[in-house]
C-alpha cells in the first residue's frame, strides 16, 4: 500500500507462454578433447538431463522470470520421468497432451571443456515425422502472451499455432533445420527465429535467401 496515495500495489504478474514441441533426454559428456576414432576417453563431468527446443526455451523463459507451459509428447517409457522431472525441478510443469511408444529421443552430447564446442548425436528427425495420439486437452490458449512451436510433433503443434494465430497471439516458430511439416507450421507464424543451418530447397544455406524465402511466406520478422 503507498499511504500517501492510497494505492495499492500488486505483485508483477510474469508473462506466460506456451511451447510445443520435442522435448529430449541429454546425455552431456565434459571433456577435455573430442576422442580419435575408436579411441575412448574419459569425461571431466557428467550429465542427464532435459534438453530439446519444447525443454530449452522454457527452461530459459522460466530463468527470466516468466510462466511457461511447456506441451510436449513424452514417450511411454521408463526414463521419461527423467526428462519430465528435471524440468519440475526447475519450475517448470509439462502438459503431457499426447505420447507414443518407445524410448525417448535422446541426445548424446560431448562438450569440449576449453572452447565449450560441442558434438551431437540424435535421432530427432524421427520425431518430426513420428505420429503422436492425443490423450488429453492441449493448453488453452487464453492468457498466453505468445506460442512457440518447432516443427516436431505437427498433431501438438498446429492446432496450438492455428489456434493462436486466430487469436491474435504472436506465433514464434524455432528452426534449427527445415523438416517436413515446416512450410505448415510457418503458415500459422508471424515470427522465424533460424539457425545457420536452416536451408530451404532452392536456398543454398544463404541468408539472403533464406530470409526471401521466410518473407515469400507471409513471415513479419525473421
Amino acid at each position: 500500500m503507498d499511504t500517501a496515495s492510497g494505492i495499492t500495489h500488486g505483485s508483477p504478474v510474469a508473462p506466460t507462454a506456451i511451447f510445443a514441441g520435442l522435448t529430449t533426454l541429454d546425455v552431456v559428456q565434459l571433456v577435455e578433447r573430442m576422442p580419435a576414432p575408436n579411441e575412448k576417453t574419459v569425461a571431466a563431468e557428467f550429465l542427464l538431463a532435459a534438453g530439446g527446443p519444447a525443454a530449452n526455451a522454457p527452461l530459459a523463459f522460466a530463468a527470466a522470470g516468466g510462466s511457461p507451459t511447456p506441451a510436449t509428447p513424452p514417450p511411454h517409457h521408463p526414463p521419461t520421468p527423467v526428462v519430465t522431472d528435471d524440468l519440475v525441478r526447475h519450475g517448470v510443469t509439462v502438459v503431457v497432451a499426447a505420447g507414443y511408444d518407445g524410448p525417448p529421443i535422446t541426445a548424446s552430447i560431448l562438450v569440449q571443456a576449453a572452447t565449450g564446442e560441442r558434438a551431437v548425436v540424435s535421432p530427432s528427425s524421427t520425431a518430426a515425422s513420428g505420429e503422436v495420439t492425443i490423450t488429453s486437452p492441449l493448453p488453452a490458449i487464453d492468457g498466453a502472451g505468445a506460442v512457440l512451436v518447432d516443427g516436431y510433433f505437427r498433431a501438438v503443434a498446429l492446432p496450438l499455432a492455428a489456434e493462436a494465430r486466430q487469436r491474435g497471439v504472436p506465433v514464434i516458430m524455432d528452426g534449427g533445420s527445415v523438416k517436413a511439416h515446416t512450410e505448415e507450421v510457418l503458415a500459422h507464424a508471424d515470427v522465424a527465429v533460424v539457425s545457420a543451418d536452416f536451408a530451404p530447397e532452392g536456398t543454398g544455406g544463404r541468408a539472403d535467401a533464406v530470409l526471401d524465402w521466410l518473407s515469400e511466406r507471409g513471415l513479419s520478422f525473421a
